[in-house]
């Protein structure tokens, strides 16, 4: 979500893939959680500005549809 918020903010798609695969890489290596990684960085803070990331990082996105998939588990 972060890259494709990223790229229709104005960053090249290719730049914007590697400022997220690092921070994702980085942080999957268990140096530091994903958001804060991002959060840290200018270029990105630039173009996602503070209620924007928390739209993105929002949980109910990711389950936004699981009532519906336990209806047709229910079948």
């Amino acid at each position: 979500r972060v890259l494709l918020a990223l790229t229709e903010a104005g960053m090249d798609r290719e730049q914007a893939y590697r400022k997220v695969q690092t921070h994702a890489l980085q942080a999957w290596d268990g140096q530091t959680p994903f958001r804060p990684k991002i959060e840290s960085d200018p270029e990105i803070t630039a173009l996602l500005p503070p209620d924007r990331l928390n739209d993105l990082f929002d949980p109910s996105y990711f389950v936004r549809h699981v009532d519906a998939s336990f209806q047709r588990l229910a079948r």
